[in-house]
């Protein structure tokens, strides 16, 4: 999907604001930042099928931990995976104020992810699927072309 496709389907009464600034390359992500009368979101469209259904899957085994992103959305149109976000505002750890409080604040959350099974957070356990390799074989042939 291009920009304008994203806004006639997802915002057509508003605008949207593409976040990602790369180079066309297979597989990859694109954010955008969605504005309309239910106010400000994200978007993400993903490289491949197997790309969401990985961090679905992420995002499913840290739901319910303060701090991370929480999914409004899903599903896929055409050969396009996508998952609509809360706009969380646009801050880092690094851009939050010199407070004490504020960094405990993030380190028990970052604790509370790091606590979390791994097997619940990785799919790929249950093994690699074939969108998963095109994707990768072609990331790694650019690697190394590099």
């Amino acid at each position: 999907m291009d920009i304008r496709q994203v806004t006639q389907r997802f915002a057509p009464t508003g605008r949207v604001q593409e976040l990602t600034r790369i180079d066309r390359v297979l597989g990859a992500n694109r954010i955008y930042r969605v504005w309309d009368e239910k106010g400000s979101r994200i978007l993400k469209l993903y490289g491949s099928p197997a790309r969401e259904r990985r961090e679905r899957h992420a995002l499913e085994a840290v739901a319910g931990i303060e701090g991370t992103p929480k999914m409004i959305d899903g599903g896929v149109e055409g050969d396009t995976a996508w998952i609509m976000f809360e706009d969380a505002g646009q801050w880092t750890i690094g851009s939050l104020p010199e407070n004490p409080n504020t960094g405990r604040k993030v380190g028990q959350i970052l604790a509370r992810i790091h606590e979390v099974d791994p097997g619940l957070v990785s799919n790929l356990a249950r093994g690699i699927d074939q969108d998963w390799i095109i994707v990768d074989f072609a990331s790694t042939f650019r690697r190394l072309e590099r």
